[in-house]
């Protein structure tokens, strides 16, 4: 039901009630008064009959009266049954007739309702034109209103830049500017969302690149030339030296595709966290990192055992791994640090490095796709994430809420730390 509708039905409401209860009051106020008057009217009639007055005199005083009227019986010998407040008058110049006074209301009703009808005129009038200005006014005040109904049903369709005129009411602008800032906001993060997908996009297909290059250059040579030095060894099988010396080489390519392999799997899905658990896959993590980028982290953990949730190793494993690769990437520094504290309730995870830090006005939702990333995954286990620059370079501080167990709360005072690297 539409607003001006419930306020009609409000106002009628409370008029109907209000025009009740004035009818009730009106009603009960006109009986007392004709009652009153009527009563009055026939003490006086008794007062005048007392003084003997003759009765064609007595009855033209009294039908100047208009609550009275007055009737001079012609039978004598039928006597009328008397009404309330009615008076049998009886002269003797009536010769046994009777002169008749009775009440008459209706000379009192007359007036009153020649008072109430006009009142009750006014009364309606007011309604109808409280009713007509009410709806023309909520209609004008309420149109600001129905534009932003409209323009909020707009943006499930993308439009999110539809213009709302404002109001002289306080409360619908606030919720103009509520939509506005939200409309601003949406449109944002959709401008985020598809910057991000294009670069997740170029990532993705650059990732398919590396990989492709990666199998060719390395697992690619190597098995073409174990291939080649097989089919020697089938050749000069009777030579021992020989045998033996391409049996080595074709034992150290094999170790190098193995190697290979390791490392491209554990670029697509973490394996050491299924294997050994989160800590220890961090661990072999910042040792193989540190070798392929020349880059010395130092590695610590503190605090109680981990239980493993392979979810929420996963995401931290990930996040630590694109910090790492950002190191890498932009901070320009031979060393970083990562240290891990595991208390009852939370993980915190602190990476940080002595490189070049972040220029300056630079904020994570800005664009770039590794930090929006570990935003994503941070939200995804219901983690905090902090860039925060420091005087060295670049810190990255991650809050993960834990589930407490018995056995954790048993043992939160035994911390076990141990380092990789410088």
């Amino acid at each position: 039901m539409q607003a001006s509708k419930k306020i009609t039905i409000a106002i009628v409401s409370i008029y109907s009630l209000v025009f009740l209860a004035l009818a009730v009051a009106l009603f009960t106020q006109a009986k007392t008064d004709v009652e009153r008057e009527a009563r009055s009217a026939m003490l006086m009639a008794q007062a005048l009959t007392e003084q003997g007055i003759p009765a064609q005199e007595l009855q033209s005083i009294l039908d100047l009266n208009r609550h009275l009227s007055t009737q001079i019986l012609a039978d004598p010998e039928v006597k009328p049954r008397i009404e309330p407040l009615s008076l049998l008058y009886q002269p003797p110049e009536l010769n046994g007739r009777f002169l008749l006074i009775q009440p008459n209301p209706e000379s009192e009703v007359a007036e009153i309702r020649a008072t109430v009808l006009p009142v009750f005129g006014i009364f309606i009038f007011s309604l109808l034109l409280t009713l007509k200005s009410l709806r023309v006014a909520v209609q004008a005040r309420l149109k600001p209103l129905q534009s932003l109904c409209n323009a909020l049903s707009s943006i499930p369709k993308g439009e999110y830049h539809v213009e709302v005129a404002r109001s002289d009411i306080n409360e619908i602008n606030e919720l103009i500017e509520h939509y506005s800032a939200m409309a601003e906001g949406l449109d944002k993060k959709e401008h985020q969302v598809t910057r991000l997908r294009t670069r997740l996009a170029d990532l993705m297909e650059n990732e398919r690149r590396s990989l492709a290059r990666e199998l060719h250059d390395n697992l690619g040579q190597i098995i073409t030339a174990i291939t080649v030095q097989s089919y020697m060894l089938g050749q000069q099988s009777h030579n021992q030296i020989f045998v033996k010396k391409y049996a080595n080489e074709i034992q150290k390519q094999c170790d190098e595709v193995q190697n290979c392999l390791r490392i491209i799997t554990n670029q697509l899905y973490p394996v050491a966290l299924a294997r050994v658990g989160l800590i220890a896959g961090l661990k072999e993590m910042c040792e193989s990192w540190q070798k392929m980028h020349n880059i010395t982290v130092a590695f610590s953990v503190s605090g109680l055992p981990l239980e493993a949730d392979l979810d929420r190793d996963t995401h931290i494993y990930r996040i630590a791994q694109e910090a790492l690769n950002n190191v890498a990437k932009h901070a320009q520094t031979h060393e970083a640090a990562m240290a891990v504290e595991v208390r009852t309730r939370s993980l915190k995870m602190r990476i940080e490095d002595n490189g070049v830090g972040m220029e300056p006005g630079f904020t994570a939702e800005s664009d770039t796709l590794g930090m929006a990333s570990m935003q994503d995954r941070a939200s995804l286990i219901a983690a905090q994430i902090q860039f925060m620059p420091s005087p060295a370079g670049l810190v990255i501080e991650l809050r993960v809420p834990l589930v407490c167990t018995a056995a954790a709360e048993s043992q939160e005072g035994n911390d076990d730390q141990y380092s990789v690297g410088g």
